[in-house]
């Protein structure tokens, strides 16, 4: 499943957040086009017709909201690790944890996310 779908649901991002997020950093790193990042979103929509793309417009809100979401999460760790609730040694590791992920095969990918878990758990009891 990957890191993004497995600790997605844990974030305070929403699927189509995540989704927008995902297909941003395709366009902009040139791999696909707007039209083609606006199709993923198509699917599970309230309003239009499903199967067709998401307007520009409502592509870039999504993923400004996205984006605000996760600087407001960096700024709640800050906070945390300034208040004392974290301990910048943990949330050190906790990301050089994050950054091994993509060595992670399928067979030890609970392992990895139940380690991860607790690390996580046991940062913030």
């Amino acid at each position: 499943m990957g890191v993004v779908g497995e600790l997605g649901p844990k974030s305070s991002l929403t699927v189509r957040q995540l989704a927008a997020l995902s297909e941003y950093i395709r366009v902009a790193s040139g791999e696909i086009g707007l039209l083609e990042a606006s199709q993923v979103l198509s699917t599970g929509r309230k309003k239009g017709i499903i199967g067709h793309p998401v307007s520009a417009g409502s592509y870039y809100r999504i993923v400004s909201q996205a984006k605000k979401n996760v600087r407001r999460s960096l700024m709640t760790t800050i906070i945390a690790l300034r208040l004392g609730l974290l301990n910048f040694d943990d949330v050190r590791k906790m990301f050089e944890l994050v950054g091994r992920a993509q060595d992670v095969s399928d067979q030890e990918a609970d392992h990895f996310f139940g380690l991860l878990t607790a690390l996580v758990d046991r940062m913030v009891p």
